[in-house]
């Protein structure tokens, strides 16, 4: 009846079908040969309208001759038959489907269309190297491909720099992303937060470090990063490299550093840790502003943070799994350069 009343708010969300991919043997001579179970069909389950549809595809590796392996930029998609005229794809990098834009819709009239809310998206194989050998290849080792729907907001390009800088729902998503990673830490809040920058900077037409500088106070370093294996440093240029997926300059301007100090830290942790971090979830993250100065090192600068939280310093010890009596000297090293720093201005 008319006495109560509810709001539904705007809605992303997607399910597709199927789930997997395969192909039919391949020759070494053969091309353009696609999927044996596409297309995949993706159902917007949600109200949101003028979805992109992107796709993240994985080098394929062997699975008995582990060196050899059929590359990501092998592979097209599109929303036409067997989408051999498609986008190629490109190892670990979220590829836009550009010719599909999924609306809202009934998905039980399956009309594949923007009427029903379906967007179907095929799959090609553009040829193989002639070298590999004859094997199965597969994701097993680096993982499955991901499709994902993500809303841009079209607007005229004569707005485009007054529109960025007021609240509109990408940043907004953002925002709210970045407030929940304080809270509880996930990979796949991770992931979305690096596609939504992306978006903007397509859309929008501006740099990443535009899109960067409306959210860098809420970038923060999870504590899980910090081990007695790589140095402060090396742990934050290499969380910030793989993870935020920053170039170096941007590293550098954030952290106020040389550029090839964080190039060198950077190629130092690679090689004493080759994969990237894999996050836990934790309730203790640093704030970037607290890494900033350049009088501290980044393991003194955490120190001083956690100390100022209260955290006593067997608690500091555990959390960056180093010894007790090493976090008390780094300490007190660290307030003697502020206090000095203070004596000088003075």
């Amino acid at each position: 009846n008319s006495s109560t009343v509810f709001t539904y708010n705007l809605l992303t969300a997607m399910n597709m079908s199927p789930n997997s991919l395969s192909w039919p043997p391949i020759g070494l001579a053969s091309t353009n040969i696609g999927s044996d179970n596409d297309p995949i069909q993706v159902n917007n389950t949600g109200n949101d309208v003028d979805l992109n549809i992107n796709v993240t595809a994985l080098d394929l590796r062997g699975e008995t001759t582990t060196t050899q392996f059929i590359f990501a930029n092998n592979f097209t998609i599109e929303n036409a038959t067997e989408g051999c005229s498609g986008t190629a794809m490109v190892n670990g990098t979220s590829t836009n489907v550009t010719s599909a834009i999924l609306q809202r819709g009934n998905n039980t009239l399956n009309y594949n269309n923007a009427t029903s809310g379906q967007e179907q998206i095929y799959f090609c194989l553009k040829g193989v190297l002639p070298t590999i050998s004859q094997q199965s290849y597969s994701t097993s080792f680096y993982g499955p491909w991901t499709v994902t729907v993500l809303f841009v907001a079209l607007i005229p390009a004569s707005r485009r720099k007054k529109k960025l800088k007021k609240s509109n729902k990408i940043l907004r998503m953002l925002a709210k992303l970045t407030d929940e990673l304080k809270e509880e830490y996930s990979r796949e809040k991770e992931t979305i937060i690096k596609q939504l920058i992306k978006a903007v900077q397509e859309e929008y037409k501006v740099e990443r470090k535009d899109v960067l500088s409306l959210i860098r106070k809420e970038i923060e370093i999870p504590i899980t990063v910090f081990s007695k294996k790589l140095g402060a440093l090396e742990a934050v240029s290499k969380y910030m490299k793989e993870n935020l997926n920053m170039s170096y300059i941007e590293i550098a301007g954030i952290l106020n550093r040389d550029e090839r100090t964080i190039w060198t830290a950077y190629h130092k942790a690679t090689e004493k840790q080759k994969e990237s971090f894999k996050i836990k979830k934790s309730r203790i993250i640093i704030p970037l502003p607290a890494l900033k100065g350049d009088k501290l090192t980044i393991l003194e600068s955490v120190i001083l943070y956690l100390k100022k939280k209260g955290l006593r310093y067997s608690e500091i010890a555990e959390l960056l799994d180093r010894d007790q009596r090493n976090i008390w000297t780094i300490y007190s090293r660290a307030k003697k350069k502020i206090k000095k720093i203070i004596n000088n201005i003075e």
